[in-house]
């Protein structure tokens, strides 16, 4: 399977790009990811899987929607479903890169509830990137050995339970660690079917609805349930979660396309460019334009530096 142009020219990649026998679940060294794919993970592109990157040796840049992470030895970096990344990476730099799908987690009842949990996939904040103790690294590294002869052993009714055992034991051990590194807990939601259904329906309305009571309709809760929801998870209330995912949008547009101001306002549901400006300078202090000019004039410099030292 080849990977497909959608939303505004930047490439989705599916995990089939990597590997077209996958399952759901694919793991690959940095040596052979840039060997055979760096072209185009240099570019930037909207990954449709969750992935982890564990660095080993060497060091790089990790661009994140607009979020700019330099890469070292120990670092791991959780991306989720959705967000649009590029990677540069110098000469000998070593490490992991782990893909796998919901579907592939989703074996059992609950599964899902488990992985939407989890705070290292969440589209809605900063991407997680945790550095590790160099005994947390050895047990990762154990846990990615363990899954990479699994991947090697013959096909039976017991491989792909186990692979999914291997990787969820690997999530969870990162998110123990990321929450003692931030105490970024969450507090009990009873029902997370809401929690997925939110999700789903923000994706797919963001930029038609920034309306909370939109939302609670639409899951058939009152608005003051669906605070409760956003609160308890994210730690913010519903309408902060909403603009948020608007404004993660804006940036995407305003970085990876030519699309001009009054259109990408118009897109989100700005009809007025005094609204789109007054909306978007609440979050980022700068307007549209001079965020648009500051980060491909950033993207520049940090991308000639590891191209350089290549």
């Amino acid at each position: 399977m080849s990977s497909k142009i959608t939303r505004y020219g930047i490439k989705d990649i599916d995990i089939e790009v990597f590997n077209e026998n996958s399952t759901g679940l694919f793991i690959t060294s940095l040596d052979e990811l840039t060997e055979r794919h760096n072209n185009m993970i240099s570019q930037p592109h909207r990954i449709c899987f969750n992935q982890i990157l564990l660095i080993t040796e060497g060091d790089g840049i990790l661009n994140i929607d607009s979020n700019q992470i330099e890469l070292s030895p120990r670092k791991l970096v959780a991306m989720v479903k959705g967000q649009v990344e590029s990677l540069f990476i110098k000469r000998n730099t070593k490490g992991y890169v782990i893909q796998f799908t919901e579907d592939f987690i989703h074996r059992y009842p609950g599964d899902l509830d488990w992985i939407n949990n989890l705070k290292l996939f969440n589209p809605y904040v900063k991407p997680c990137c945790i550095t590790l103790s160099s005994i947390e690294h050895l047990n990762f590294l154990s846990i990615i050995e363990s899954i990479l002869a699994e991947l090697n052993n013959d096909n039976d009714d017991m491989k792909n339970d186990i692979l999914a055992n291997l990787l969820k034991t690997f999530l969870l051990l990162a998110e123990r660690i990321k929450r003692s590194k931030t105490g970024d807990n969450v507090t009990s939601i009873n029902d997370w079917s809401y929690v997925i259904e939110f999700k789903k329906k923000l994706e797919d309305n963001f930029h038609i609805s920034r309306s909370v009571s939109f939302y609670a309709d639409e899951l058939s809760i009152t608005q003051k349930k669906l605070n409760n929801i956003t609160t308890g998870f994210w730690g913010k209330n519903t309408k902060q979660v909403i603009e948020e995912r608007v404004l993660l949008e804006i940036k995407r547009m305003l970085m990876y396309t030519n699309k001009t101001i009054k259109e990408i306002g118009l897109s989100v549901g700005f009809n007025d460019p005094t609204n789109f400006n007054k909306f978007f300078r609440k979050y980022e202090h700068f307007t549209p334009a001079n965020f648009r000019s500051l980060n491909k004039k950033s993207s520049h410099y940090h991308t000639s530096v590891v191209i350089n030292h290549l």
